[in-house]
């Protein structure tokens, strides 16, 4: 293709929201400035921010119909999708073979996914050879993107750390083109044409054109506290929301001021304005920046070299706001504040805690060198030239030279933004299998982040979320959800008749109630609220929840002061007709027990029909005689008459083992001294949770979910168990 001549037409795709359409305009101009004669096409979609800005920024658009991508989890949405993209794909091909590109720009987003499939479909067939090149403004890649990249030319990014999800021989480190409008301004011209005191310290805060809840609530929060800072000017830009939506921005910041005793007119520091237009000169005037995390507006902080203090929005599309958001600050450029759920009138709506967003402020604030480097940090991460280098690549793709700025290959290495690319469970996984050490070597970000997980997942009504979200706030010791997991379990409902024909009984499910025992284990804190819920699971209608109760009780057995109540409802469980809740609450009560008389309760369990009863047993007179409840010969009294067959054999019979054990056991601390059974105690004691490892990792007829063929005091005759 000879590209020495102008009359070159471009097509354009995505759209939906700013963060694509605008670096898109912004290419189109580029590409307009190199190529005068080219024409150029946007596709888009009807009521979406295309419609107005493609047609006041002087460009031909053409709409197609296009639907966001659902899982098949929901079959209806799914087919509803699939029969609109088709539809799309249908309009996208006869745009094409009308308009005849000689390069097709897609942009990411849903908007965009026809187009990209009309043009590999028509690749496909003959019918038009041309490049295809994708840009990807995020650090982690939407679903059309990282579809649409096993089938484009080139894939442009604008951080490094997206390399790693797509093929890395496509990949060309181009960086976000930003409007030409944004660009570095003399600071002390724009303070005088803002009529701002040369001298402040200056803060401008916004959340986009629709406004940010969250950012305005704290920005309101926190204005109380700054009045008592000197030299400030507050630039607050709380947005004009949107038709149809349930948020006005402006009236409900001015109502809040009034929630604070706060007035406009009292507050000379103060500056609010509902939009700016032109805000490369606020950009220009401002210390510190307060934002959300979107790729366009921190690219635009990045340019004009300015720290930031990053609200990143929650629960969007791949959580792609957290991680441009983290990239920043793993670079020192930007300081992240991650909002949390609240209720509002009823309303799940996330926050940011006015005061936690005050002391960060004035933290910055008082120290300027801090400030200064963060905004050359955020400086160095931008690409100045990034128009241009995203020009001199569609027009290598145009010559047929391929990729000119290859990124380095496997850039995630082990920090932040490789925890934030993980969901729930993958993250309790690993947690897991690192043990205690995951914990304690997490940076402070990585522990943010993670309780930011667990804070939506919680806040949900999926009940898988919410059994993540348990487990994981165990696993990192988040005892502050501790009142919470309380609520859930108090607060339990009847399921609706639908779902308890699908085995539910009640909301939160049984699943749930069961994780939140689980997590009582790995907290490993004692006190009131853990005892309520402990109470709580021990009488829960759900056979797993009251089993894993029992092991929390285990687990927690050394921290209990006052085992009184717990032992009670131990004791009923041993009369549970599910086996897996008599072992445990036997392993329990051998670890908390205080009371002598337990042997006989104990002796009772010497022929249960499953071996796994006795064993839990036989360990928990063993947990009896170490903790000194009860002497040797209590024990040995009882100890011969216990039933040893079992039909599980690694390598050894483990019934039998344990009874070997507590025999030696038994000699051992005969032949001692008080003295020397204390010594031995603290070299041999067993963890807690030992006693729960040994019985509930084996398999036998009496294993999980098997009701046992008698009540706990059932005397069964010597026999083969098969």
């Amino acid at each position: 293709m000879k590209t020495s001549k102008n009359n070159l037409r471009f097509l354009l795709c995505g759209g939906g929201t700013g963060g694509h359409i605008y670096p898109a305009v912004a290419i189109a101009d580029a590409l307009k400035e190199k190529h005068p004669g080219s024409e150029f096409l946007f596709v888009g979609s009807r009521k979406n921010i295309e419609e107005q800005v493609i047609p006041r920024r002087g460009y031909p658009i053409r709409f197609i119909r296009s639907e966001p991508f659902s899982s098949v989890k929901n079959p209806l949405r799914f087919l509803k999708m699939s029969a609109v993209n088709a539809v799309g794909v249908s309009q996208a091909i006869r745009i094409l073979l009308s308009f005849r590109p000689h390069l097709l720009i897609a942009m990411g987003g849903y908007v965009a996914a026809p187009t990209v499939l009309a043009w590999f479909l028509l690749k496909k067939a003959g019918l038009l050879r041309i490049p295809c090149f994708i840009h990807e403004q995020n650090v982690i890649p939407g679903k059309m993107n990282r579809l649409a990249g096993a089938m484009a030319d080139c894939i442009g990014i604008s951080f490094a750390e997206s390399a790693d999800h797509f093929p890395i021989e496509k990949v060309s480190l181009v960086g976000y083109p930003v409007r030409k409008e944004i660009q570095r301004r003399d600071k002390e011209s724009s303070r005088k044409e803002l009529g701002i005191d040369v001298r402040n310290k200056v803060i401008l805060a916004f959340g986009g054109s629709q406004g940010s809840r969250a950012i305005n609530h704290a920005a309101v929060e926190a204005l109380a506290h700054l009045s008592g800072l000197e030299g400030l000017t507050f630039i607050h830009a709380t947005g004009q929301g949107r038709e149809g939506w349930d948020y006005d921005p402006q009236a409900d910041t001015t109502r809040r001021m009034a929630e604070f005793g706060l007035r406009e007119s009292d507050l000379s520091w103060y500056r609010q304005v509902g939009y700016i237009e032109h805000i490369d000169k606020y950009y220009a005037a401002s210390d510190l920046i307060i934002c959300r995390a979107g790729a366009g507006t921190l690219n635009e902080i990045m340019l004009c070299g300015l720290p930031s203090v990053v609200v990143p929005k929650a629960e969007v599309a791949a959580d792609h706001q957290v991680h441009n958001a983290m990239v920043l600050q793993r670079k020192g450029a930007a300081v992240v504040l991650f909002e949390h759920p609240v209720l509002d009138n009823g309303q799940r709506v996330f926050e940011v805690k006015g005061r936690e967003l005050f002391m960060t402020i004035e933290r910055l604030l008082s120290d300027p060198d801090k400030l200064r480097d963060m905004g050359h940090k955020a400086r160095d991460m931008a690409f100045q030239d990034a128009r241009d280098r995203v020009v001199r690549q569609v027009q290598a793709l145009l010559e047929g030279r391929g990729v000119l700025f290859p990124s380095p290959a496997a850039y995630n290495n082990n920090n932040e933004t490789a925890w934030a690319a993980l969901p729930l469970d993958r993250i309790a996984t690993l947690l897991k299998a690192r043990g205690t050490r995951a914990v304690s070597g997490m940076s402070n970000m990585e522990r943010r982040y993670i309780q930011y997980k667990v804070d939506c997942a919680l806040s949900t009504e999926d009940f898988l979320l919410l059994c993540r979200g348990a487990r994981v706030a165990g696993l990192i010791k988040y005892s502050e959800k501790l009142p919470l997991l309380l609520e859930l379990m108090e607060k339990k409902r009847p399921a609706p008749v639908w779902q308890r024909f699908l085995g539910a009984d009640f909301i939160p499910v049984g699943f749930v109630r069961r994780d939140i025992m689980e997590a009582l284990q790995w907290l490993g804190v004692w006190n009131e609220t853990v005892r309520r819920i402990l109470h709580l699971g021990l009488e829960d209608p759900y056979f797993e929840t009251r089993s894993a109760a029992a092991r929390a009780v285990t687990a927690l057995a050394q921290k209990i002061d006052d085992p009184g109540s717990l032992e009670n409802l131990l004791r009923r469980c041993l009369e549970d007709s599910n086996v897996e809740v008599v072992w445990e609450s036997l392993l329990a009560l051998g670890k908390i027990c205080r009371d002598a008389g337990f042997m006989g309760v104990i002796a009772a369990f010497r022929y249960h029909p499953s071996w796994k009863i006795r064993k839990a047993a036989i360990d928990a007179m063993a947990d009896l005689l170490r903790r000194r409840v009860v002497k040797g010969p209590q024990v040995s009294l009882h100890m011969e008459a216990f039933l040893v067959t079992c039909n599980d054999f690694k390598p050894n019979f483990p019934l039998k083992q344990s009874l070997t054990e507590l025999k030696a056991l038994v000699a051992s601390m005969q032949k001692s001294d008080f003295s020397s059974i204390t010594a031995n105690e603290s070299q041999n004691r067993r963890l807690p949770h030992e006693g729960i490892s040994a019985s509930q990792g084996e398999n036998d007829a009496g294993s999980k979910g098997n009701r046992s063929l008698a009540g706990p005091h059932a005397r069964w005759p010597p026999g083969d168990e098969h």
